[in-house]
Protein backbone atom coordinates (compact mmCIF):
# COMPACT_ATOMS: atom_id res chain seq x y z
CA UNK A 1 0.00 0.00 0.00
CA UNK A 2 2.78 2.41 0.96
CA UNK A 3 4.85 1.69 -2.42
CA UNK A 4 1.54 2.19 -4.33
CA UNK A 5 1.26 5.98 -2.91
CA UNK A 6 5.10 6.89 -3.11
CA UNK A 7 4.81 5.42 -6.76
CA UNK A 8 1.49 7.95 -7.66
CA UNK A 9 3.45 11.03 -6.46
CA UNK A 10 6.79 9.81 -8.14
CA UNK A 11 4.53 9.58 -11.46
CA UNK A 12 2.51 13.28 -10.74
CA UNK A 13 5.71 14.78 -10.21
CA UNK A 14 7.99 12.96 -13.36
CA UNK A 15 4.76 14.11 -15.66
CA UNK A 16 5.59 17.46 -14.32
CA UNK A 17 8.83 17.24 -15.15
CA UNK A 18 8.37 15.92 -18.37
CA UNK A 19 5.62 18.43 -19.27
CA UNK A 20 8.32 20.70 -20.13
CA UNK A 21 12.35 20.92 -20.07
CA UNK A 22 12.90 24.74 -18.94
CA UNK A 23 14.48 25.93 -16.09
CA UNK A 24 12.61 27.82 -12.84
CA UNK A 25 14.47 30.76 -13.58
CA UNK A 26 13.17 30.94 -17.73
CA UNK A 27 9.98 30.13 -17.19
CA UNK A 28 7.09 32.98 -18.27
CA UNK A 29 4.34 32.82 -16.39
CA UNK A 30 1.49 33.51 -18.74
CA UNK A 31 -1.35 33.26 -15.88
CA UNK A 32 -2.40 34.66 -12.29
CA UNK A 33 0.84 34.89 -10.84
CA UNK A 34 -0.98 34.50 -7.56
CA UNK A 35 -2.40 30.84 -8.72
CA UNK A 36 1.09 29.89 -9.73
CA UNK A 37 2.47 31.26 -6.21
CA UNK A 38 0.00 28.79 -4.73
CA UNK A 39 0.65 25.93 -7.50
CA UNK A 40 4.78 26.15 -7.14
CA UNK A 41 4.06 26.12 -3.05
CA UNK A 42 1.64 23.48 -3.36
CA UNK A 43 3.70 21.26 -5.73
CA UNK A 44 6.79 21.32 -3.03
CA UNK A 45 4.48 20.57 -0.34
CA UNK A 46 3.64 17.31 -2.68
CA UNK A 47 7.68 16.50 -3.20
CA UNK A 48 8.16 17.01 0.74
CA UNK A 49 5.03 14.70 1.35
CA UNK A 50 6.53 12.06 -0.65
CA UNK A 51 9.55 12.27 0.93
CA UNK A 52 7.98 12.12 4.44
CA UNK A 53 6.50 9.29 3.26
CA UNK A 54 9.18 7.84 2.38
CA UNK A 55 10.84 8.34 5.82
CA UNK A 56 8.37 6.97 7.66
CA UNK A 57 8.24 3.75 6.14
CA UNK A 58 11.87 3.64 6.83
CA UNK A 59 10.77 4.44 10.37
CA UNK A 60 8.61 1.75 10.46
CA UNK A 61 10.66 -0.91 9.42
CA UNK A 62 13.17 0.06 11.54
CA UNK A 63 10.78 0.21 14.97
CA UNK A 64 9.77 -3.46 13.73
CA UNK A 65 12.88 -4.72 13.64
CA UNK A 66 13.41 -3.19 17.15
CA UNK A 67 10.16 -4.62 18.25
CA UNK A 68 11.21 -7.80 17.01
CA UNK A 69 14.76 -8.10 18.42
CA UNK A 70 13.02 -7.14 21.58
CA UNK A 71 10.71 -10.01 21.57
CA UNK A 72 13.39 -12.82 20.59
CA UNK A 73 15.20 -10.60 23.62
CA UNK A 74 12.17 -11.68 25.87
CA UNK A 75 11.76 -14.92 25.20
CA UNK A 76 15.42 -15.93 26.03
CA UNK A 77 15.09 -13.40 29.42
CA UNK A 78 11.70 -15.64 30.29
CA UNK A 79 13.61 -19.11 30.01
CA UNK A 80 16.63 -17.48 32.00
CA UNK A 81 13.90 -16.21 34.22
CA UNK A 82 12.08 -19.29 34.66
CA UNK A 83 15.38 -21.57 35.67
CA UNK A 84 16.38 -19.00 38.16
CA UNK A 85 12.62 -19.13 39.35
CA UNK A 86 13.25 -23.36 40.27
CA UNK A 87 16.41 -22.59 41.95
CA UNK A 88 14.75 -19.88 44.22
CA UNK A 89 12.16 -21.95 45.23
CA UNK A 90 13.93 -24.73 46.18
CA UNK A 91 15.92 -22.48 48.06
CA UNK A 92 12.68 -21.13 49.74
CA UNK A 93 11.56 -24.65 50.00
CA UNK A 94 14.76 -25.42 52.17
CA UNK A 95 14.71 -22.29 54.24
CA UNK A 96 11.04 -22.29 55.44
CA UNK A 97 9.92 -26.14 54.98
CA UNK A 98 12.34 -27.39 57.64
CA UNK A 99 14.55 -29.26 55.33
CA UNK A 100 17.62 -26.86 56.53
CA UNK A 101 19.02 -27.53 59.84
CA UNK A 102 19.16 -24.37 61.55
CA UNK A 103 23.00 -22.63 62.27
CA UNK A 104 22.62 -22.26 65.65
CA UNK A 105 21.80 -25.69 66.01
CA UNK A 106 24.30 -27.37 64.16
CA UNK A 107 26.91 -24.81 66.16
CA UNK A 108 25.81 -26.09 69.21
CA UNK A 109 26.14 -29.67 68.01
CA UNK A 110 30.26 -29.25 67.62
CA UNK A 111 32.40 -30.79 69.97
CA UNK A 112 35.24 -28.20 69.78
CA UNK A 113 35.28 -24.81 69.12
CA UNK A 114 37.22 -25.25 66.09
CA UNK A 115 34.43 -27.50 64.51
CA UNK A 116 31.91 -24.53 65.59
CA UNK A 117 33.88 -22.09 63.44
CA UNK A 118 34.43 -24.73 60.76
CA UNK A 119 30.71 -25.15 60.55
CA UNK A 120 29.98 -21.28 60.49
CA UNK A 121 32.50 -20.88 57.68
CA UNK A 122 30.31 -23.21 55.54
CA UNK A 123 26.99 -21.79 56.47
CA UNK A 124 28.79 -18.79 55.64
CA UNK A 125 29.49 -20.01 52.49
CA UNK A 126 25.75 -21.56 52.10
CA UNK A 127 24.41 -17.96 52.63
CA UNK A 128 26.37 -16.35 49.96
CA UNK A 129 25.19 -18.99 47.55
CA UNK A 130 22.12 -18.20 48.43
CA UNK A 131 22.42 -14.61 48.28
CA UNK A 132 23.61 -14.98 45.04
CA UNK A 133 20.83 -17.07 44.37
CA UNK A 134 18.17 -14.59 44.73
CA UNK A 135 20.26 -11.58 43.28
CA UNK A 136 20.74 -13.14 40.20
CA UNK A 137 16.69 -13.89 40.15
CA UNK A 138 16.14 -9.81 40.84
CA UNK A 139 18.64 -9.11 38.09
CA UNK A 140 16.86 -11.42 35.57
CA UNK A 141 13.58 -10.11 36.56
CA UNK A 142 14.77 -6.17 36.43
CA UNK A 143 16.24 -7.04 32.74
CA UNK A 144 12.83 -8.34 31.95
CA UNK A 145 10.91 -5.54 32.78
CA UNK A 146 13.55 -3.51 31.00
CA UNK A 147 12.77 -4.78 27.56
CA UNK A 148 8.87 -4.80 28.58
CA UNK A 149 8.84 -1.38 28.58
CA UNK A 150 11.30 -0.79 25.55
CA UNK A 151 8.92 -3.12 23.84
CA UNK A 152 6.17 -1.28 25.16
CA UNK A 153 7.56 2.26 23.54
CA UNK A 154 8.18 0.68 20.67
CA UNK A 155 4.91 -0.24 20.09
CA UNK A 156 3.75 2.95 20.75
CA UNK A 157 6.16 4.79 18.53
CA UNK A 158 5.22 2.36 15.68
CA UNK A 159 1.37 3.32 16.18
CA UNK A 160 2.16 6.88 16.24
CA UNK A 161 4.11 6.23 13.65
CA UNK A 162 1.21 4.67 11.34
CA UNK A 163 -0.76 7.35 12.01
CA UNK A 164 1.13 9.98 10.99
CA UNK A 165 2.01 8.03 7.93
CA UNK A 166 -1.82 7.96 6.95
CA UNK A 167 -2.23 11.42 7.87
CA UNK A 168 0.31 12.21 6.07
CA UNK A 169 -1.10 10.10 2.81
CA UNK A 170 -4.39 11.44 2.83
CA UNK A 171 -2.84 15.14 2.49
CA UNK A 172 -1.12 13.59 -0.68
CA UNK A 173 -4.14 12.43 -1.90
CA UNK A 174 -5.97 15.44 -1.34
CA UNK A 175 -3.27 17.69 -2.46
CA UNK A 176 -2.09 15.72 -5.69
CA UNK A 177 -5.76 15.94 -6.69
CA UNK A 178 -6.18 19.67 -6.27
CA UNK A 179 -3.02 20.44 -7.76
CA UNK A 180 -3.70 18.26 -10.70
CA UNK A 181 -7.02 19.99 -10.98
CA UNK A 182 -6.09 23.82 -10.75
CA UNK A 183 -3.19 22.83 -13.06
CA UNK A 184 -5.22 21.56 -15.97
CA UNK A 185 -6.99 24.54 -16.10
CA UNK A 186 -4.49 27.08 -16.75
CA UNK A 187 -4.11 28.31 -19.99
CA UNK A 188 0.12 27.77 -19.35
CA UNK A 189 0.06 24.81 -17.32
CA UNK A 190 3.13 23.52 -19.22
CA UNK A 191 5.17 26.53 -18.20
CA UNK A 192 3.70 26.13 -14.49
CA UNK A 193 4.52 22.57 -14.74
CA UNK A 194 7.98 23.18 -15.27
CA UNK A 195 8.68 25.84 -12.96
CA UNK A 196 6.76 23.44 -10.32
CA UNK A 197 9.89 20.89 -11.40
CA UNK A 198 12.27 23.35 -11.48
CA UNK A 199 11.95 24.52 -8.02
CA UNK A 200 11.70 21.33 -6.17
CA UNK A 201 15.24 19.92 -8.11
CA UNK A 202 16.36 23.80 -6.53
CA UNK A 203 15.06 22.81 -3.26
CA UNK A 204 16.61 19.16 -3.32
CA UNK A 205 19.99 20.44 -5.02
CA UNK A 206 20.80 23.52 -3.01
CA UNK A 207 17.84 24.55 -0.76
CA UNK A 208 18.09 21.94 1.27
CA UNK A 209 21.60 21.88 2.45
CA UNK A 210 21.72 24.96 2.59
CA UNK A 211 19.07 25.18 5.02
CA UNK A 212 20.71 22.24 7.07
CA UNK A 213 24.21 23.80 7.28
CA UNK A 214 22.36 27.46 8.27
CA UNK A 215 20.44 25.38 10.97
CA UNK A 216 23.61 23.35 12.01
CA UNK A 217 25.50 26.52 12.25
CA UNK A 218 22.93 28.59 14.10
CA UNK A 219 22.53 25.39 16.72
CA UNK A 220 26.35 25.80 17.51
CA UNK A 221 26.05 29.44 17.81
CA UNK A 222 23.40 29.68 20.08
CA UNK A 223 25.42 27.45 22.50
CA UNK A 224 27.37 29.90 22.43
CA UNK A 225 25.41 33.12 23.63
CA UNK A 226 26.21 33.25 27.25
CA UNK A 227 30.18 34.66 25.49
CA UNK A 228 27.84 37.45 23.87
CA UNK A 229 26.50 38.46 27.15
CA UNK A 230 29.92 38.83 28.85
CA UNK A 231 31.48 40.70 25.96
CA UNK A 232 28.92 43.24 25.41
CA UNK A 233 28.84 45.89 28.02
CA UNK A 234 25.84 46.39 29.85
CA UNK A 235 23.45 43.11 28.45
CA UNK A 236 23.53 41.77 32.32
CA UNK A 237 21.90 44.00 34.31
CA UNK A 238 21.95 43.17 38.17
CA UNK A 239 19.45 45.02 40.78
CA UNK A 240 18.66 43.03 44.09
CA UNK A 241 17.77 39.88 43.29
CA UNK A 242 16.82 40.34 39.93
CA UNK A 243 19.35 39.73 36.81
CA UNK A 244 18.07 41.66 32.99
CA UNK A 245 20.09 40.42 29.91
CA UNK A 246 18.63 42.01 26.55
CA UNK A 247 20.31 42.41 23.36
CA UNK A 248 19.87 44.31 20.10
CA UNK A 249 19.18 42.40 16.75
CA UNK A 250 22.84 44.15 15.27
CA UNK A 251 24.37 42.80 18.55
CA UNK A 252 22.93 39.47 17.89
CA UNK A 253 23.82 39.50 14.10
CA UNK A 254 27.49 40.74 14.60
CA UNK A 255 28.13 37.76 17.08
CA UNK A 256 26.91 34.69 14.46
CA UNK A 257 28.61 36.18 11.90
CA UNK A 258 31.75 36.23 13.67
CA UNK A 259 30.89 32.40 14.78
CA UNK A 260 30.44 31.12 11.44
CA UNK A 261 31.39 32.20 7.52
CA UNK A 262 28.17 30.46 6.44
CA UNK A 263 26.09 32.77 8.25
CA UNK A 264 27.65 36.10 7.25
CA UNK A 265 24.73 35.87 5.02
CA UNK A 266 22.32 35.67 7.46
CA UNK A 267 20.45 38.58 9.60
CA UNK A 268 17.86 38.42 12.27
CA UNK A 269 15.35 40.90 12.68
CA UNK A 270 13.56 41.32 16.48
CA UNK A 271 9.89 42.49 15.50
CA UNK A 272 7.30 42.49 18.28
CA UNK A 273 6.38 39.34 19.35
CA UNK A 274 8.73 37.93 16.77
CA UNK A 275 12.27 36.80 15.10
CA UNK A 276 12.48 37.06 11.82
CA UNK A 277 15.84 35.53 9.85
CA UNK A 278 16.43 36.85 6.02
CA UNK A 279 19.30 35.70 4.09
CA UNK A 280 20.66 35.74 0.54
CA UNK A 281 23.45 33.43 -1.65
CA UNK A 282 23.62 33.50 -5.22
CA UNK A 283 19.90 33.86 -6.51
CA UNK A 284 18.53 31.58 -3.47
CA UNK A 285 16.70 33.69 -0.98
CA UNK A 286 15.48 32.49 2.29
CA UNK A 287 13.58 33.52 5.10
CA UNK A 288 12.60 32.17 9.35
CA UNK A 289 9.82 33.37 10.59
CA UNK A 290 9.43 32.22 14.48
CA UNK A 291 8.94 33.47 18.21
CA UNK A 292 10.96 32.75 22.00
CA UNK A 293 8.31 31.33 24.20
CA UNK A 294 9.36 30.68 27.79
CA UNK A 295 9.54 27.35 29.13
CA UNK A 296 9.80 27.25 33.05
CA UNK A 297 8.97 23.74 33.78
CA UNK A 298 10.09 20.86 33.37
CA UNK A 299 13.36 22.83 32.06
CA UNK A 300 13.95 26.04 32.28
CA UNK A 301 14.50 27.70 28.95
CA UNK A 302 13.64 29.86 25.98
CA UNK A 303 12.65 28.22 22.84
CA UNK A 304 12.73 29.32 19.44
CA UNK A 305 9.59 28.11 17.74
CA UNK A 306 9.79 27.72 13.54
CA UNK A 307 6.79 29.15 12.31
CA UNK A 308 7.40 28.98 9.10
CA UNK A 309 10.12 28.68 6.31
CA UNK A 310 10.47 30.49 3.27
CA UNK A 311 12.50 29.19 0.08
CA UNK A 312 12.87 31.49 -2.84
CA UNK A 313 9.29 33.29 -1.93
CA UNK A 314 7.44 29.89 -1.41
CA UNK A 315 6.43 28.53 2.29
CA UNK A 316 7.69 25.36 2.64
CA UNK A 317 5.42 22.80 3.92
CA UNK A 318 4.78 22.32 7.62
CA UNK A 319 6.32 19.23 7.85
CA UNK A 320 9.71 20.50 6.52
CA UNK A 321 9.78 22.88 9.15
CA UNK A 322 8.71 20.65 11.74
CA UNK A 323 11.90 18.42 10.70
CA UNK A 324 14.02 20.95 10.46
CA UNK A 325 13.11 22.46 14.18
CA UNK A 326 13.55 18.53 15.48
CA UNK A 327 16.70 18.12 14.08
CA UNK A 328 18.85 21.52 15.48
CA UNK A 329 18.40 23.04 19.00
CA UNK A 330 18.26 26.78 18.43
CA UNK A 331 16.59 27.36 22.32
CA UNK A 332 18.66 29.76 24.56
CA UNK A 333 19.56 28.07 28.18
CA UNK A 334 19.64 30.76 30.82
CA UNK A 335 21.42 28.56 33.41
CA UNK A 336 24.41 28.80 30.78
CA UNK A 337 24.68 31.91 32.26
CA UNK A 338 25.12 31.28 35.54
CA UNK A 339 23.84 27.96 37.20
CA UNK A 340 21.70 29.44 39.88
CA UNK A 341 19.73 31.69 37.12
CA UNK A 342 16.20 30.86 36.26
CA UNK A 343 14.36 32.65 33.46
CA UNK A 344 11.09 33.93 34.30
CA UNK A 345 9.93 36.85 31.90
CA UNK A 346 11.06 38.03 28.08
CA UNK A 347 9.70 40.39 25.98
CA UNK A 348 10.83 41.08 21.90
CA UNK A 349 10.16 44.38 20.92
CA UNK A 350 11.66 47.67 19.57
CA UNK A 351 14.72 45.50 17.62
CA UNK A 352 15.71 44.12 21.19
CA UNK A 353 15.27 40.75 22.88
CA UNK A 354 14.90 41.39 27.07
CA UNK A 355 14.94 38.03 29.23
CA UNK A 356 14.08 38.56 33.07
CA UNK A 357 16.20 36.18 35.32
CA UNK A 358 15.84 35.44 39.09
CA UNK A 359 17.71 32.62 41.14
CA UNK A 360 16.21 29.70 40.88
CA UNK A 361 15.75 27.63 44.19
Amino acid sequence: MINFFRLMGIVFLTASILLLGCGFAHAQTEGDTGTTGQLLEKGLSLYELDREIMKLQEKEKDIAQQIKSSELSLNEINQRLQDQSKRVKLLLKSTYMGERVPVWTLVLSARTWKDALYVFDQMQVITKRDHDILERYMGVYREKSEVNAKLALSQSELKATRLSYEDQRKQLLALQEEVTRKLAALPNKDAVAAQMSALNKSWESEGRPLFKQYFAELSRAMQKLPELISATPNALTIKGFTYTFQIRDSELNAFIHAQSPALKHLNFTFEDGSIIANGQQGNLTLKIRGVYELELKPKNAIRFHIRDITYNGVILPASTTQSFQQEHDLNFYPNKIAAFLQASELSVKDRTLKVTLKLGL
